[in-house]
């Protein structure tokens, strides 16, 4: 597997329409690991930047946020990770030091595997290297794009820490590979009424543009549940200006017809949006034509939504009729959403 180095600046252009597909809130986790004494693996995947504590001492040294082994490994540490969807495509990694200087990891390397129904070890033999070993500075973010396109589908990554040391954070992109239509309904969809979230990260649904993401990225209203806190949700900033509002575009996984929409402010209490309208468009281009006048469909009229609830939404039956490939929802002015579920029914 061919990789190369990617510049801080073009992480948005490389890595923003693919979805994190090992961070925490989408349910990735830490299996296994060889050593974390000074500070734990799981804070790898945690869903913020790392945090300083300067001066802080705990009983096994200096308090850090992010994964710590202790010195003088003869080889090298590991962790395995779980990724949050049931599998994935890799294209690439952000691999942070942050506040590790002086203790972190010299280098690092990453391997992934195919094994959805058991735990992978570190002697398995199956262990594909899609990053050779790369050179890692102190206290700052290092970005590592899969430059050979591949198909295949992981399950785990290996995050290799050679040969000890510190990392902040962890941070694999990808894209997800929905189930099959021929698999039926899955646990995220809504079953009871027989309908597909065709939105849903799982599902392979995806934001492919917004206008703002001051807060927390407008990815996350494709996540999995409802959340923790307001840190897993599209949340803008505060606007100033008269007649503002936000937007962002979700491709759906699948295309489809669209029977109710799902609009979620969980743990939004005092900043929800003062209203939200939805509109979707059938396209063949990543990114539709962002002028409303260009073919979009108006789902739902601008509609009041109210803190810390779910707000569902019945589309008009002549809607009902139309096939859908992306949906794009306006809050007015600003504010935080959490989730936004899109129910209906795969095309054929």
């Amino acid at each position: 597997m061919s990789f190369s180095s990617i510049p801080l600046e073009d992480f948005e252009a490389t890595f923003g329409a693919l979805t994190e597909i090992s961070s925490v809130s989408l349910g990735g986790t830490i299996v296994s690991k060889s050593d974390d004494f000074f500070s734990p693996a799981s804070d790898l995947l945690k869903i913020g930047p790392a945090i300083a504590y300067p001066g802080v001492f705990g009983k096994n040294g200096s308090v850090m946020d992010g994964w710590e082994s202790r010195r003088h490994n003869p080889e090298h540490d590991w962790v395995i990770i779980k990724l949050g969807p049931p599998a994935a495509t890799i294209r690439g990694f952000d691999i942070d030091t942050a506040h590790f200087a002086g203790n972190e990891a010299p280098s690092a390397s990453v391997d992934a595997l195919y094994s959805p129904n058991t735990v992978p070890t570190n002697d398995c033999l199956l262990w594909t290297s899609l990053l050779l070993p790369q050179p890692l500075g102190p206290s700052s973010r290092h970005l590592f794009e899969l430059t050979s396109s591949s198909s295949i589908p992981f399950t785990h990554l290996r995050l290799n820490n050679i040969p000890d040391g510190g990392i902040a954070r962890f941070r694999a992109y990808g894209t997800v590979v929905a189930p099959h239509p021929s698999a039926g309904l899955q646990p995220w969809d809504r079953v009871e009424k027989g309908e597909v979230d065709l939105a849903h990260s799982f599902n392979g649904g995806r934001v492919v543009w917004s206008t703002d993401e001051h807060y927390g990225g407008a990815h996350y209203l494709l996540l999995p549940g409802r959340g923790e806190t307001m840190e897993d949700g599209w949340h803008t900033k505060r606007s100033r200006t008269p007649g503002h509002s936000d937007s962002a575009i979700i491709q759906l996984g699948s295309k489809g017809t669209i029977n109710e929409l799902n609009i979620d402010t969980h743990h939004f209490i005092g900043n929800f949006p003062a209203g939200v309208a939805v509109h979707a468009i059938l396209s063949e281009e990543e990114v539709p034509p962002l002028e409303l006048e260009s073919g979009w469909t108006q789902l739902l009229v601008r509609s009041k939504v109210g803190p810390h609830a779910e707000h569902f939404f019945e589309v008009d039956d002549a809607s009902k009729n139309q096939i859908f490939s992306h949906v794009r929802m306006t809050i007015f002015p600003d504010g935080g959403v959490k989730r936004l579920r899109v129910f209906g029914s795969r095309s054929a």
